[in-house]
């Protein structure tokens, strides 16, 4: 019995570090998601485009939403949205509310 438990450690360790990578791939999966954002909402304020990065989440997430149920106008921001599916927005309203504009 006292082999068991050593091997019970070394099973569950794997696990413990797939979950570490899981964790850093959802990040990146997240990031790659926001990049698309960035074509047009550049971290500076220069570009014309609404500054997105640093807004609060709440904020991100229900303009996504409304774009998406189209009780939001906007030009290309609906065709966007409804690219999306809820947990995507969240996660990327998220991402982006951590994120700092560049100036």
């Amino acid at each position: 019995m006292g082999f068991r438990l050593p091997a019970l450690v070394l099973l569950l360790l794997p696990a413990h570090a797939l979950a570490d990578a899981n964790t850093q791939s959802d990040e990146a999966d997240v990031a790659l998601l926001a990049a698309a954002c960035s074509g047009c909402h550049a971290k500076t304020a220069e570009d014309g485009f609404p500054q997105i990065y640093g807004l609060p989440a709440v904020e991100i997430r229900e303009a996504l939403l409304s774009f998406k149920a189209d009780t939001r106008e906007g030009t290309v921001m609906n065709r966007m949205a409804k690219g999306y599916s809820d947990e995507e927005i969240g996660l990327l309203a998220d991402y982006l509310s951590a994120q700092r504009p560049a100036n």
